[in-house]
């Protein structure tokens, strides 16, 4: 299966770095008299940090600095004695940053730190999944040949058990995409051919999964049919049998 591309991801505190710029970068104030410097320094990093090669990037701000911490312990940090200038570019900083493109997080009733750690432990736990999903080895393989159908095709189908059933990752390019209400239906079947089972519906099949609760010892066949969308108890529902591509993940016993 492909190598999962490498995502680098970063979780900026966008209220420690508005502070942060506003005390070590010059004063610019717009023509409307705002100011803007530490606004500027926080978008030309994240400026930077896109152009060094990050593929993912959340802000969290603090859009008030209360949160429900202040009910909890006397003395905690407060919304009060900040500077007008900087105060004035907390909602700039977040609105700049919306117009970057990057992913805002401006937390009321929690803090930006507390948005960071969520994003942290999301970050790991999709690439936890990903990274197993994309380096798990098939158990087989089957190659796909085009029917009369379909002359001349070929692809593969990965056949990965899960302990739902079987997991199925088919490549089958060249084969014509179907919309309004046409598609292509995968299957597995048995070896004697009374049995069949569906395991998903596609456009195409240039790059597609699918799935079945079954074991593919006992349906080893892998067949694609072209199909439409019946109408409410149809009784034609079911299989076409107009299958344009097979495989088998094993020989069926003669």
């Amino acid at each position: 299966m492909p190598t999962p591309p490498i995502s680098v991801v970063h979780l900026v505190d966008g209220t420690y770095e508005l502070f942060r710029h506003y005390f070590a970068v010059p004063s610019r104030v717009d023509p409307s008299g705002q100011e803007v410097g530490a606004t500027r320094g926080v978008v030309d990093n994240m400026l930077r940090l896109l152009e060094s090669g990050a593929t993912h990037i959340g802000v969290a701000t603090d859009h008030i600095i209360d949160s429900f911490r202040n009910e909890l312990y006397g003395g905690y940090k407060r919304d009060g004695g900040i500077e007008p200038p900087l105060r004035s570019q907390f909602t700039l900083l977040e609105a700049a940053l919306y117009e970057l493109g990057v992913t805002v997080w401006p937390m009321v009733e929690f803090e930006a730190d507390d948005a960071l750690a969520a994003g942290a432990a999301a970050a790991v736990a999709i690439t936890l999944l990903v990274t197993r999903d994309a380096t798990t080895p098939a158990d087989a393989t089957a190659v796909m040949t085009g029917t009369d159908l379909a002359p001349g095709l070929s692809g593969s189908a990965e056949i990965t058990a899960v302990s739902s059933g079987v997991r199925i990752a088919i490549e089958v390019p060249g084969l014509p995409r179907r919309d309004g209400g046409e598609f292509y239906q995968v299957w597995l079947k048995s070896c004697d051919g009374t049995r069949l089972v569906p395991a998903g519906s596609f456009h195409e099949l240039d790059d597609a999964v699918a799935w079945a609760g079954v074991s593919v010892d006992e349906f080893p066949l892998i067949t694609v049919t072209k199909e439409v969308v019946a109408g409410p108890k149809d009784p034609t529902q079911g299989s076409s049998g107009e299958v344009v591509v097979a495989g088998s993940v094993a020989p069926c016993p003669t």
